[in-house]
């Protein structure tokens, strides 16, 4: 079929009315048509499409998956629909509806003819992957009107090489720019709100933001992999969470001192090597170096509590200088820091040092000198360290060992005992009940994956949060996330990255299966013991 006609009483296009007419190369959509179905003009050879304004609803798919190279939407307040250009491999002009509000999901994704597009100064939205793998696009003029960039908006736009994102911007929402070849961005003051890994994997190497801010919106500079150096504003107070996450190539940071704190997973997989907080720094939130590759780290005395995680798996940590006030070593405050040799620790008569369990320190032998300790990080412990002035004390002394435990206690009264001792004790903690072992997770999480989106995660990465919940990251083959779930480890419930409910299976007995089993086990005896009783029943009888 090389041509057709449309009868005038016809109103809507239907699902796949083209779908396959390769002998098709144009048509021009009649004034009487209202409606166009999805995939209307798939695998065609239809090239150029006018909509005519009378359009006024486009089912998702609608052009998708067509040889359109060209179209033109005549009609000022036309609504697009979800993915109605994916997968137009040919497609290289669009002019979109004068008064489009809102750029839909996937407009545009796999475009990859598309080399430029003007979006119209109306639409004030772009959602999640609307030029996902349009790796020719290298212009796109950007509305003043825009004030949110979704999810992947711009992700595999290798080619595009610079943006100018508007005034009045106010959020930039997770991998917008992933794996995009932009080099330079300069953020408006206007954004309040960006989300995590919003440059990971691109080409960025600076990222600009204005240097009379006094704060920057959480993740500023997530996953900005290749970006080398960093100038913080100079009128900055605090450094937000997870502000360098995923920059493993910045390896210096300097931070002024108007500084007062730092966020949650401020470092986290950071490539910064040498840390010294200036003494303005009085708060650090949980796990703010946890992940990260910092090997110095120097706190000032202004700092009196440690957080929780504080470096948590900060494998490549070697020395640090702890604050003299420092009262307490937080649970995972050190643990899996394998490489740390050099712990410092000022300590007064007055100062009780606490090692939670999993702080992963024990005592390397006794404890003379109070101007600092050493720790061997060959196991896990829990220690309490104090000093006081007393006549009788009893010492314990434990070593930890990968393959032996050694304990040993030894009492002793001596009478008017002046001098300060040390005692060291260990205290038992709660045993936390997990509905699979934590190493299952993993699968667990990429079996209920592969069931609802038939793809099956080529990896996992499984990392605990401060809160108690287990953050599991399933990746492709690229190693690129392809979503997180976040799980409580006690039932196996929680979200994933798109906030949707997910509730892993039990992998063992839970409450009321064990009930079950337990009834059942009983009556099975009962039976047993009925059997028994009518076998001796028949015997007499039968003698």
């Amino acid at each position: 079929m090389s041509s057709v006609k449309i009868p005038s009483s016809v109103t809507a296009l239907p699902t796949q009315v083209f779908v396959g007419c390769s002998a098709l190369t144009s048509f021009e959509i009649p004034s009487n048509i209202t409606s166009i179905g999805s995939y209307a003009f798939q695998d065609s050879s239809i090239k150029e499409l006018k909509v005519p304004s009378t359009v006024k609803n486009l089912d998702k798919y609608a052009f998708a998956r067509s040889a359109l190279e060209t179209v033109v939407f005549e009609g000022e307040n036309t609504p697009l629909s979800y993915g109605i250009f994916s997968e137009d491999t040919s497609l290289k002009s669009v002019k979109l509806p004068s008064e489009l509000a809102v750029v839909p999901c996937s407009s545009f994704k796999g475009c990859k003819s598309l080399v430029s597009i003007d979006i119209p100064d109306s639409v004030t939205y772009l959602d999640s992957e609307v030029f996902n793998d349009c790796t020719s696009l290298a212009e796109v003029k950007m509305p003043a009107s825009l004030n949110g960039i979704s999810y992947n908006t711009f992700a595999n736009c290798s080619a595009l090489k610079s943006l100018e994102l508007p005034e009045g911007l106010l959020a930039i929402s997770n991998s917008a720019f992933e794996a995009s070849g932009i080099k330079e961005l300069r953020i408006p003051d206007s954004v309040n709100n960006i989300s995590k890994n919003a440059f990971r994997g691109s080409n960025i190497e600076v990222i600009t933001y204005s240097d009379e801010l006094t704060e920057l919106p959480g993740n500023a500079y997530s996953g900005a992999s290749n970006m080398k150096t960093v100038k913080l504003p100079s009128k900055l107070t605090a450094i937000p969470d997870r502000v360098f996450a995923g920059c493993s190539s910045l390896e210096t940071v300097e931070l002024s001192d108007n500084i007062k704190s730092i966020g949650i997973s401020a470092f986290s997989e950071s490539g910064v090597k040498e840390l010294k907080l200036p003494s303005s720094v009085d708060t650090i939130k949980e796990s703010a170096f946890a992940f990260s590759n910092l090997e110095y780290v120097e706190i000032d005395d202004n700092v009196t509590t440690l957080p929780y995680g504080l470096f948590n798996n900060a494998i490549k940590l070697r020395s640090v200088k702890l604050p003299s006030a420092c009262k307490n070593i937080p649970p995972k405050g050190f643990t899996n820091c394998t490489s740390l040799d050099d712990l410092t620790l000022i300590i007064t008569p007055e100062t009780k040092l606490t090692f939670k369990n999993g702080s992963g320190f024990i005592t390397k032998g006794e404890v003379n000198d109070f101007s600092g300790y050493d720790y061997d990080l060959s196991g896990n412990g829990t220690i309490v360290t104090t000093t006081s002035s007393v006549t009788e004390s009893t010492t314990t002394t434990t070593e930890t060992t990968e393959n032996s435990t050694t304990t040993s206690t030894e009492e002793t009264t001596t009478a008017a005992l002046s001098s300060e001792t040390t005692t060291v004790t260990t205290e038992k903690t709660e045993n936390l009940q997990f509905f699979a072992p934590i190493s299952k997770l993993g699968t667990l999480a990429s079996d209920d994956y592969k069931a609802k989106n038939d793809t099956v995660p080529a990896a996992t990465k499984i990392k605990d949060n401060f809160d108690g919940t287990y953050s599991i990251f399933l990746s492709d083959e690229k190693g690129n996330v392809i979503d997180v779930y976040t799980i409580d480890p006690s039932n196996g419930k929680g979200k994933n990255s798109a906030g949707e409910i997910v509730e892993l299976p039990q992998t063992g007995n839970n409450s009321i299966t064990n009930i079950l089993i337990t009834i059942v086990s009983f009556m099975l005896i009962i039976l047993g013991f009925s059997a028994v009783k009518l076998s001796g029943f028949k015997r007499r009888r039968k003698n």
